[in-house]
């Protein structure tokens, strides 16, 4: 009777996990369409990669569109205002210098392989063997969660970040210190906010080597980005706050005081 029971949860799991697995990719990188999030990142890189502001939100629309984006794709005025850091700009420098098409199919279908890689190491840790329910039940939850999905078919850097930091801290606790803090360096450079919390348990739990690597390579990410903008000159600053404001200012988009 237990063993009837174990082969139906096994095979009700099994179940769950296909249909998980085929929402993640009808809904994240099949369905693909204007990719808008990653429209004003890739924008701004692509300006930042031929030595000009990065920042301004005047001719956007232009420069989207020569890139390789199709006349009739839009962005809206928020959209159009980058707000990442320079540090992320140079991140996305091998990004920005494929054309719109490529960037899109390259970015999306990275973030989906990342993500499925980052389940199956994390599967791993999840009790002993495959046949284990509580495994195929962390796999079928994981490939099932929305967010992720809609993340990668919008282009979302959130999702880049939340894979490289899954990666960090993977490799953190499996004690590869060096990879894990470089790759949550990169993270960091691109997305602060989002990767804090991954830098907060690399601290915690005392992992050096994480810690002196992520420090090194955010130090060289930085040193290199203001080689750039000293190219650039000062004005990127004066656009990135603009672009700050109006996203945060009182009456900006962003704006959550309401």
């Amino acid at each position: 009777m237990v063993r009837t029971a174990k082969a139906s949860g096994f095979v009700l799991l099994l179940a769950l996990i296909a249909l998980a697995a085929a929402e993640l990719l009808l809904r994240g990188p099949l369905r693909v369409t204007s990719a808008g999030d990653l429209a004003s990142p890739y924008v701004a890189a692509l300006r930042f990669l031929h030595g000009q502001n990065p920042y301004p939100s005047a001719n956007f629309q232009a420069a989207w569109h020569n890139a390789g984006a199709p006349a009739n794709f839009y962005v809206g005025d928020s959209g159009q205002h980058t707000i990442y850091p320079p540090t992320a700009l140079l991140v996305m420098a091998p990004l920005a210098a494929l054309p719109w098409p490529w960037a899109v199919r390259c970015f999306v279908w990275g973030c989906t392989l990342g993500y499925l890689g980052i389940v199956w190491l994390l599967a791993r840790l999840v009790a002993t063997n495959w046949k284990s329910l509580r495994r195929l039940g962390f796999v079928a939850f994981a490939l099932g969660i929305a967010p992720v999905h809609t993340g990668i078919n919008q282009g979302n850097l959130s999702i880049l970040v939340f894979v490289l930091c899954g990666y960090a801290l993977y490799l953190a606790y499996m004690h590869d210190g060096t990879t894990g803090g470089i790759l949550l360096a990169i993270a960091c450079c691109i997305k602060p906010a989002s990767a804090l919390a991954a830098v907060l348990i690399v601290l915690l739990y005392r992992r050096k080597k994480s810690v002196l690597a992520f420090l090194a390579a955010s130090a060289l990410i930085a040193g290199c980005t203001a080689l750039v903008l000293l190219h650039i000159g000062p004005l990127w600053w004066v656009d990135y706050q603009t672009n700050l404001a109006f996203l945060f200012g009182p009456t900006g988009a962003a704006n959550f005081a309401t």
